[in-house]
């Protein structure tokens, strides 16, 4: 069974069944580096509040502490909690201003604004990631 799917359900069909503050089941894997991660969907935005099925979820990683590998899992109470807070923090004031708002979070939104702030314009902003190789 792929990392993807639970009870052959393919993960992108699973998201769009995902209700407003659900989230998928956690998902392990391994990285290159042998370190152990979880990762799991969260819809943030209630279906009906977005453009597209997709819209509104989030992809959350969690690395595995010792405690999540000598209990061979994630403790379902932990990421319960990471999943309440994320949901909390997942009402900017940016609706109607900025089309991306369904996939901001609230101090995501907020960094980006002050850091774009701080530069001329989207030109400026945007060169300032270019590199000449």
């Amino acid at each position: 069974m792929s990392e993807h799917s639970k009870g052959g359900k393919q993960i992108g069909t699973r998201l769009l069944q995902l209700e407003f503050g659900e989230r998928t089941p956690v998902f392990k894997r391994v990285n290159s580096k042998g370190r152990v991660f979880g990762s799991w969907y969260l819809r943030i935005r209630p279906r009906n509040r977005v453009r597209s099925p997709l819209e509104g979820i989030i992809k959350v990683e969690k690395m595995a502490t010792k405690e999540d590998i000598d209990n061979c899992g994630f403790d379902t109470d932990v990421i319960d909690n990471l999943s309440r807070s994320l949901l909390e923090e997942g009402i900017p004031t940016c609706h109607g201003k900025d089309e991306r708002w369904a996939a901001h979070l609230y101090p995501v939104y907020l960094t980006e604004t002050m850091v774009k702030s701080s530069f001329s314009g989207d030109y400026s902003f945007i060169s300032q990631f270019r590199r000449n190789f």
